[in-house]
């Protein structure tokens, strides 16, 4: 499932409170949790119907599928993600100075993850005191 976030809230997932961007896409198991709970969002994708089972008695899902969220990301530890559109959110300017995205991040650690994923989509051009202020903010481990 893929939805995108019609205004500015908060939720609570994975006992964790999470603020919501205006028109921030999100994908999986957290989009699902936003669909079904009534929150402010525009559903993009619905999820595909499940595959009939195999001859072996499986459904015929991935490893990956199978694992516990189901999104195949066992990486992300339930923790939403935005959906990588190779453009940046309204009111970021990843181009912009350090401060200029420290100021739009501010304390936000959902913010510093997104600006995070889009400075290191530069490849060698990202800034590396930015990434490492990035990665403080987010709570990242590198």
């Amino acid at each position: 499932m893929r939805v995108r976030v019609l205004e500015n809230f908060q939720t609570y997932f994975n006992y964790e409170i999470h603020r919501l961007e205006s028109g921030i896409e999100y994908a999986g198991e957290f989009a699902r949790h936003l669909a079904s709970s009534g929150c402010p969002v525009e559903v993009l994708e619905e999820d595909p119907a499940p595959e009939p089972p195999t001859e072996s008695g499986t459904s015929g899902a991935s490893d990956a599928e199978a694992r516990p969220g189901g999104d195949g990301d066992p990486g992300t530890g339930g923790a939403p993600q935005a959906v990588a559109s190779g453009a940046a959110p309204d009111g970021l300017d990843i181009d912009g100075t350090i401060d200029t995205v420290l100021g739009w991040v501010g304390e936000d650690d959902d913010r510093a993850r997104v600006a995070l994923e889009l400075e290191k989509a530069k490849g060698e051009k990202a800034r590396a005191t930015l990434l490492k202020r990035l990665e403080a903010l987010a709570g990242v481990d590198e």
